[in-house]
């Protein structure tokens, strides 16, 4: 710009204009909200000629990285910055590219867009979006569910589907948690299945049999489903089945019957096709043949007659029945078996002693006698079964001993046979004189592992006779104890030796407590009860169904340590019973129970304290101590609840009451029966992060604020499941009626505050004493920071109301504000003006815009930034100061800071500059930048005078001067019309002394020839101008409007000047046309000026020159129209000078005038004589 100046100042005015070419024509493009676009177009000038200039925007958010442009193409960059802009905003301007060929703008627009997931080339805009994707393309929308972007489908009222969102992205599994957010959300119905069979039945399995299964998806979406056999005949291949193996709506699945691990007959299992929504069950049952139908019969009617053979002689033993009665019973059960199986020995034996007992003596010899002689292995088991009948016939003593070592012999070769033993049992004398060594026989033979009825009958019946034998309840012990509790025969000697022998280090077993329970039935005695007591309380049983022992135990009065604990901990909770007074007194004095028997006790005395008022009384004191130290600890279920609303009923008296009472008020008890569930997962909009509570016996706590959460239910795998897993969800406490009396008390305790803005939502329900309340939630660690920003423009706003600037300066130091809402930020920004935080006020437009705050405003803190800035220039500021200028609003501090600084568009600059110039306000540097950017684009504003006017005093003489020029240059050209202003500047230019170059001193002698009169120093500035100009051969038509002096005395009185205008360098020439009979004659017209071509002419009065001008262009010659001049032309009534003397005499000729003409021509041979004499023509 430098050297374009300097060449105009010294008259160069010659500027070679071409075409600026854009890649293209229009930008559009569209940006995410809050990010930066960059992008590039190109620019280049025709024929490959350079181009320097500079590129500017007309919108500040659009930033041209590439400023400067130095070559014959280049590649702009540009940045748009859409931080603070929302979705749907469209900002548009130009780009404006200044250069010495002029200023070319390129339009663009931008649309500010939210940064929606895409899939299939379709936005998904919502949740509904979401769910039509997913039903046509699930893999597609699984893609779409882990995009980042996903959260902006989101709606500001969809809090708690955005909670349900971050905790099930958690879990394990993206299709089954996108399956779960889509249930939670009701997008769409669960998937179940149907199956083409539910019962099969296979007769006759003798191989393997595979079984095909078909099951139908009846919905759309994802499950997975776990498929398990009850029966180890059925073999699976596949344990587990999900929706992605599914061809259309069906897939198949098998299972196999398995004949190897099948037992004769009918075989029975189940298949279960589970998930936490659905079961179906496939019964199956296969036969897997049997032995010939008259065999199988037999064999069960046999094992049926044998059972009942045994339990007779159980009864019989028992003394359930007596002797004859077994007997005959005895009897008809082998007369029956003998009929089955006739060559079964065994029966024939045992029906000799069943007759023998029933003194059918000789019946029972002759079948012992038909065995004898029949019977030929005397080494069998049933021979020696017969010996022992023997003996049952003949007690001899010699002959019993000799049998009896004949048995034993038998019994050596067959120890595993145990009747042989059983037969021992009632031969050997060493049994029968030691009865206690006879019972260690049979718990040997018994811990053996022989569990026959008969050696728990024979045990029995010796404890039975001599309770004393039992030393103690080892394993045998408890097995012939426990089959004598099945058998009711227990005895109460029997019960109270068990009660003797029973130890303390006995651990808790079923059996044992059963046995015990059927002691206390025999004997009903205290003994028996303070076992029972002393055993529960020591293995720690306070389930309910024990509470009946405790029970007892109290009203029996018994003295055991522990049992009142016990009492109240076995208590049912769900029931409300009165608490025996003694208990209640003894708890009075020695309070030592555990918190959950603290809890039942006093629930019980708060529930029944109408009935029991004196107790209720003596015990309130400590109730209140444990349920305050209980909220200190956090503690809370369904009893502790129940005191505490008792204890505070009366009132909350203490900060330290109320913050330990915040800690349990909100809590919330969940109920989860389904057996995978192990933990919750509960989130917030408060808080930071997700809570992690464990399941523990099906129930969890924790505390919830506002409705605004989300509760998921986390299984063994690590899935995660918002409905899939059904929970019941119930408030312990009702907060409200406590809120404000804990806020008065513990006025920064977070879930306190957390709950009590969840309930005042509008700007309206805040006072000035909220403000406590919102600097502890805003402040904490704990708070999530989106809660953060939603809370922060209602405290400051209601800090703006309340005019507490200072406090409103401090808050920005806590808050994010790019989580800010718009209208909230908006909110803000308008506040911090109001209350002259000029600098946070600031700091959000620099960043952000200025969103929707009106101009006025803005006014107010860009001249105050300004001013604190000290007028120091600053590119946002700048920025910022025109935006605001250009809606419409601005003061003079602004007007001065931008004629200082602001360099643009010439557009952009005059607005400035007009409103500057109204204002009065110094535009002088604004003014040269304007003439420097005109002068080197070639593009003039409509205020150019004006600006050349506020810059002419004291501007740099060099671009006043170029000014000048390039004006004077255009106006003599004719591409510009020359104001009045203009030329009135170019006098004083002059007129101060200042050289004038060539264009400008011909735009001034132009001026002057059309004024009738001069000034004496105008005239003389004429002059000197008129001799330059002809001393060079530069004459135009205009010299003949000159003053008559002005002509006279420079001779212009005969002249003609022929002037033709085109462009410069052009080549012109004139064409004479002369007679038909004389040649034409063709001269060139010189350039006088930059496309200003001059002919100078003498004429003749009544002379006539026919003439045409030709001028070449593109090669060809162009010609104009014919043209005639003459004389008249040319002034002929002027006669001074040679030319006119003899004009003067040719007109008079024509016109017959001799006398005249006689005389002219005398004066005019004298004054031609004088000039031979005084002038010699140099040679």
């Amino acid at each position: 710009m430098r050297k374009r100046i300097e060449e105009l100042a010294e008259g160069k005015v010659e500027c070679i204009g071409q075409d600026v070419i854009f890649s293209v024509s229009r930008i559009e493009i569209e940006t995410y909200a809050g990010e930066d676009y960059t992008g590039e177009f190109t620019v280049a000038g025709k024929n490959h000629i350079p181009l320097r200039g500079m590129v500017y925007s007309t919108n500040s958010r659009m930033e041209c990285l590439t400023e400067g442009v130095d070559a014959e193409e280049a590649a702009i960059r540009y940045q748009f910055h859409s931080r603070g802009l929302t979705e749907g905003n469209v900002q548009s301007g130009e780009f404006v590219f200044v250069c010495g060929q002029g200023e070319f703008t390129l339009p663009f627009a931008v649309s500010v867009i939210r940064q929606y997931p895409k899939a299939g080339g379709k936005t998904i805009h919502n949740l509904s979006d979401f769910a039509k994707l997913a039903q046509i393309h699930w893999q597609e929308a699984k893609k779409v569910f882990r995009d980042p972007c996903f959260r902006h489908a989101f709606g500001e009222k969809e809090e708690k589907e955005r909670l349900l969102y971050t905790g099930l992205l958690k879990g394990i599994g993206t299709d089954h948690a996108m399956e779960e957010f889509l249930l939670s959300c009701k997008l769409k119905d669960p998937v179940t299945l149907e199956i083409d069979r539910s019962e099969f039945e296979y007769l006759q399995v003798h191989e393997e049999i595979r079984q095909d299964l078909i099951l139908t998806k009846l919905a759309w979406g994802y499950a997975e489903y776990e498929i398990t056999s009850d029966a180890p005949f059925l073999r699976i291949d596949k344990y587990k089945i999900s929706t992605e193996e599914f061809l259309g709506s069906e897939a198949a699945i098998c299972f196999y019957v398995c004949p190897d691990r099948m037992h004769r007959g009918k075989n029975f299992g189940c298949l279960t096709i589970r998930n936490s929504n659905q079961k179906i069950t496939v019964s199956v049952c296969a036969d897997a043949g049997q032995e010939p139908a008259g065999r199988s019969r037999r064999s069960e009617q046999i094992k049926t007659l044998q059972i009942r053979l045994l339990e007779t002689y159980v009864d019989y033993r028992l003394i359930k029945i007596v002797a004859g009665r077994w007997a005959v019973l005895t009897g008809k059960i082998l007369d029956d078996l003998m009929v089955i199986d006739p060559g079964n020995a065994w029966y024939r034996l045992l029906k000799a002693q069943a007759l023998w007992t029933n003194g059918q003596r000789q019946e029972a010899k002759w079948l012992t006698e038909e065995f004898r002689r029949t019977w030929k292995d005397k080494k069998s088991p049933q021979w020696g079964y017969y010996l022992y009948i023997s003996t049952l016939m003949d007690s001899e003593e010699l002959f019993v001993d000799r049998m009896t070592e004949e048995i034993e012999q038998i019994y050596l070769e067959h120890r595993e046979h145990m009747l042989l033993f059983w037969c021992l049992l009632f031969l050997r004398k060493d049994y029968s004189k030691n009865h206690y060594h006879k019972l260690k026989e049979i718990e040997r033979r018994t811990l053996e592992g022989s569990k026959s009825p008969l050696l728990y009958v024979e045990a029995y019946c010796l404890l039975r006779s001599e309770p004393y034998l039992m030393k103690r309840l080892g394993a045998f012990e408890m097995k012939v104890l426990n089959w004598a509790r099945k058998q009711n025969v227990l005895t109460r000697p029997l019960a109270e030796q068990v009660i003797s022998v029973f130890s303390e280090r006995i651990p808790y077993h079923r059996l044992v407590f059963l046995l015990l329970e059927a002691c206390y039935k025999v004997s009903d005695d205290v003994r028996t009860l303070t076992k029972i007591c002393s055993y529960l309380i020591r293995s720690q049983k306070y389930d309910n169904r024990f509470f009946c022992w405790y029970a007892r135990g109290v009203e029996k009065k018994l003295r055991i340590t522990g049992l009142y604990e016990a009492y109240l901990m076995s208590m049912d909770s769900k029931e409300v019973q009165e608490v025996p007074r003694i208990i209640q007194m003894y708890f009075k004095y020695n309070n030592q129970l555990g918190v959950r028997q603290k809890a039942v006790l006093y629930v019980n005395l708060t529930v029944l304290k109408r009935r029991q008022p004196d107790a209720f009384r003596q015990h309130y004191a400590a109730m209140e101590k444990f349920a305050y130290e209980q909220m200190e600890l956090g503690h809370i279920d369904d009893d502790l609840a129940v005191i505490y609303k008792e204890v505070l009923s009366g009132g909350i008296y203490s900060a330290q009451i109320s913050s330990a009472l915040a800690d349990v008020m909100f809590m919330h008890r969940l109920t989860c029966v389904h057996p995978d569930a192990v933990r919750v997962i509960v989130l917030q909009n408060q808080m930071k992060t997700q809570k992690v509570i464990p399941l523990i016996g099906h129930t969890a706590y924790f505390p919830l604020y506002s409705a605004d959460y989300a509760v998921l239910i986390e299984d063994r795998s690590g899935k995660r499941y918002g409905t899939g897993i059904e929970y019941q969800l119930e408030k312990m406490m009702y907060p409200q009626k406590y809120l404000n009396t804990c806020l008065r008390n513990s006025p920064d305790k977070l879930p306190l505050l957390y709950y009590y803005f969840a309930e005042h939502r509008t700007q309206e329900a805040f006072e000035e004493t909220d403000l406590p309340y919102f600097r502890a939630v805003i402040e904490s660690p704990m708070t999530d920071p989106a809660y953060r920003a939603r809370l922060f423009p209602a405290m400051f706003l209601l800090m703006r109301d309340r005019n507490l600037a200072e406090e409103m300066e401090q808050s920005f130091q806590s808050i994010d504000l790019s989580l800010l809402r718009e209208q909230d930020r908006n909110d803000v920004l308008l506040a911090c003006i109001e209350r002259k935080l000029y600098d946070q006020a600031f700091e959000i437009v620099r960043q952000y815009g200025s969103g929707t705050v009106e101009a006025a405003n803005m006014v107010l803190l860009v001249s105050w930034q300004i001013r604190n800035r000290e007028y120091a220039l600053e590119r946002t500021l700048l920025l910022i100061c025109l935006d605001t200028f250009l809606s419409g609003k601005y003061d003079e501090t602004m007007l001065h800071y931008l004629c200082t600084y602001y360099c643009g568009p010439m557009g952009t600059m005059e607005k400035i500059f007009v409103r500057a110039w109204e204002f009065g306000a110094d535009t002088k540097a604004l003014a040269e930048r304007m003439l420097v950017q005109m002068l080197y684009t070639s593009k003039i504003p409509s205020c150019a005078d004006t600006v050349y006017e506020s810059y002419e005093e004291g501007g740099r003489r060099n671009i006043r001067q170029a000014y000048l020029t390039w004006y004077a240059h255009a106006a003599f050209t004719g591409k510009r019309e020359a104001s009045e202003s203009f030329f009135e500047a170019l006098r004083r230019y002059h007129a101060d002394g200042n050289e004038m170059n060539d264009v400008c001193g011909l735009v001034l002698l132009r001026e002057y020839s059309k004024r009738p009169s001069l000034l004496q120093q105008e005239d003389a500035g004429v002059k000197d101008l008129l001799r330059r100009y002809l001393s060079r051969g530069m004459a135009f038509s205009f010299y003949r409007n000159l003053s008559p002096a002005l002509i006279q005395e420079f001779h212009l009185y005969d002249k003609y000047y022929l002037e033709y205008r085109t462009k410069t360098r052009s080549q012109v020439w004139v064409r004479f046309i002369r007679e038909p009979e004389e040649k034409n004659m063709t001269e060139e017209m010189p350039e006088v000026y930059e496309g200003i071509f001059v002919k100078e002419m003498i004429l003749f009065a009544g002379e006539e020159v026919r003439c045409q001008i030709l001028e070449e262009d593109g090669g060809k010659l162009k010609e104009t129209a014919y043209e005639t001049i003459s004389c008249s032309a040319c002034n002929p009534s002027d006669v001074s000078g040679r030319y006119g003397r003899l004009n003067e005499m040719f007109l008079l000729q024509q016109n017959g005038e001799q006398d005249t003409l006689t005389i002219k021509m005398r004066e005019y041979e004298q004054l031609d004589n004088v000039v031979d004499e005084a002038f010699t023509i140099i040679q």
